[in-house]
């Protein structure tokens, strides 16, 4: 009895996983479709949790952040 269920919770997690990993594949075409993540930024000389600082290497702060680590999860960090 326990190795039935044991078996079937084995089979239920493998479903659970192939389906996540589709609605990622789905997720990704949705997000950026055209393989590069779009990302809309408030900038203010101060920075701050929701405002981003230009550096000379481009924009800094949390929302830059975020946007790297979405872009990295799905894929299509360059």
């Amino acid at each position: 009895m326990l190795s039935r269920l044991l078996r079937l919770a084995g089979l239920v997690l493998g479903v659970i996983v192939m389906a996540t990993s589709a609605n990622a594949d789905s997720l990704k075409d949705q997000i950026a479709p055209t393989g590069k993540l779009r990302l809309a930024i408030a900038i203010s000389p101060a920075g701050g949790a929701f405002w981003c600082t230009r550096t000379e290497n481009g924009y800094a702060g949390v929302p830059v952040d975020l946007g790297r680590e979405m872009a990295s999860q799905l894929g299509v960090f360059r």
